[in-house]
């Protein structure tokens, strides 16, 4: 039996674990203080998630609708494939309200924003 190390450091993981859904809560916060859509600040019918290069979710805020969690990576999908990754660049804004890419009624909307570092 040989102890062999995780192939990931499982302190780093929950700082960046943490640290992501800190950036979700901020946006959250955000995005409802900014609102004036009563359907936003009270029904609160809304998703904040951070995603992957890759368009895969990696933490989403604690108010996100849980239907929404699930389609979002498929919106960023359809967002990537038509505008890849590495053509993206500061201050490019992705936004949809395309039924069959995103929530499935016209009144919603995705909006991307990519994140450099």
């Amino acid at each position: 039996m040989t102890d062999a190390a995780p192939p990931y450091d499982p302190i780093r993981l929950e700082i960046l674990r943490s640290r992501l859904m800190s950036l979700t809560a901020e946006a959250e916060t955000a995005l409802l203080k900014a609102s004036f859509s009563t359907i936003i600040s009270l029904s609160q019918d809304f998703t904040v998630e951070a995603h992957d290069a890759r368009g895969y979710g990696l933490a989403h805020s604690r108010r996100s609708v849980s239907e929404f969690s699930a389609i979002l990576p498929i919106t960023m999908r359809h967002f990537l494939a038509k505008y890849p990754a590495e053509t993206l660049e500061p201050g490019d804004v992705l936004v949809t309200n395309d039924p069959w890419q995103c929530a499935g009624h016209l009144g919603d909307f995705t909006i991307a924003l990519p994140v450099f570092h």
